[in-house]
């Protein structure tokens, strides 16, 4: 330390020098230490000599640095308690607050006093209640949003039966002719009948959506896989396919094992179901795969038909909405695929070309989004 620099700056550093909780400095005008308190050593990791004559800003953290240059600009900073973040002997940031103040020597010469204290646990703790707090909006958002799409299918999907019901109704009740009047029921049965149906569909839906029993378990995937493989090896000889499966022995996810042989099951008969007839065998291939998020993904590709997803990507896990003329489609499964991962905390994504086949990605704990609610277009 220079024994030239005035006295009371000394003085100042030597009674606080045993304050062993806050890092006790002087500074010279243009900021650097002159005297640093023996708590360096327990709060940074640092000898004092390490410090003394040094500038701050060859310890401070980048994006602090022109907060720390403006002190210099304007006095009036000083009144505050400053929040930086200060390079460790370890080479690790650690969060400061410090309070500083200027003094005049017994020279006339200006220096300034500086009290910092380590705030790097409270930053963290709030950090973790933000991040705790965002999690909660996104899955409240979520839920929001899905009552409000649910709100929507529902006022779809049972208006019209209903409807209709109520005008065959009154035809039969208008109705003075026997085989007008047999045929105006036999509408009216066929009619209940898809209503029945919708009704069923809605209560899976609402099922899977409030599904209380949700035991997620950590399994493994390639085995799930491969017994839910089982159900198809007659179909996919039939058709003269084959299916590579690429997934670590090892690899585990924790999952609903129920909702995840579903959706498995719902992608394989979709594969089946909408193979290209100009290809001479059908493909499939289920790995592993990262987003470009750097999310693992469990995926299903094939060499079908494919989906022109420029027409219909937005319509693609709505209820009843089917791309091909295929009679057994019902525009349910995709739907519901979409739901039973959702209601697990995941995802599932689409990537597709006419001609080229499909890729589903399933995506076990996907990076969020913020949440925004916009009505949905779900029909």
């Amino acid at each position: 330390m220079a024994k030239t620099k005035n006295g009371k700056a000394k003085w100042l550093g030597q009674l606080v020098q045993f304050q062993s909780r806050e890092l006790i400095c002087t500074h010279t005008i243009n900021g650097r230490f002159w005297y640093v308190s023996p708590s360096v050593k327990g709060l940074l990791g640092y000898e004092r000599d390490e410090l003394e004559g040094r500038s701050p800003l060859d310890f401070l953290h980048p994006d602090d640095q022109s907060s720390y240059l403006g002190l210099f600009e304007d006095q009036d900073h000083y009144q505050e308690p400053l929040e930086w973040r200060f390079k460790n002997s370890k080479g690790h940031y650690i969060w400061l607050q410090t309070l500083m103040q200027p003094f005049t020597g017994e020279d006339g010469e200006t220096m300034i006093y500086s009290s910092s204290r380590d705030i790097t646990a409270g930053k963290q703790q709030v950090e973790q209640q933000i991040q705790t707090l965002v999690q909660m909006s996104a899955s409240v958002g979520r839920q929001n949003q899905q009552l409000l799409e649910f709100s929507y299918i529902i006022s779809h999907n049972l208006r019209g039966p209903v409807g209709n019901l109520e005008t065959l109704a009154n035809f039969l009740q208008e109705s003075e002719s026997r085989d007008e009047q047999e045929m105006i029921i036999a509408k009216i049965h066929e009619s209940s009948s898809s209503l029945n149906h919708t009704f069923e569909e809605l209560m899976q839906v609402l099922k899977v959506r409030h599904q209380s029993e949700i035991r997620m378990e950590e399994v493994n995937l390639k085995g799930l896989i491969v017994e839910t493989l089982k159900l198809f090896e007659a179909s996919i000889q039939n058709h003269r396919g084959s299916i590579e499966v690429d997934i670590p022995e090892d690899m585990r996810v924790e999952t609903f094992p129920v909702y995840l042989k579903s959706i498995a099951v719902n992608l394989l008969s979709n594969a089946i179901k909408y193979k290209d007839p100009a290809k001479e065998s059908l493909r499939i291939r289920i790995g592993i795969q990262q987003t470009a998020n750097g999310e693992d993904s469990l995926f299903f590709r094939d060499n079908g038909l494919g989906i022109d997803l420029k027409r219909y990507g937005d319509k693609m896990f709505r209820l009843h909405k089917t791309f091909h003329r295929n009679p057994d489609a019902r525009g349910f499964g995709l739907f519901m695929c979409k739901n039973q991962m959702e209601a697990m905390g995941g995802e599932i994504r689409v990537n597709s070309e006419v001609g080229r086949g499909c890729t589903f990605s399933l995506v076990f704990n996907p990076k969020r989004k913020p949440v925004h609610f916009n009505m949905p277009e779900l029909f």
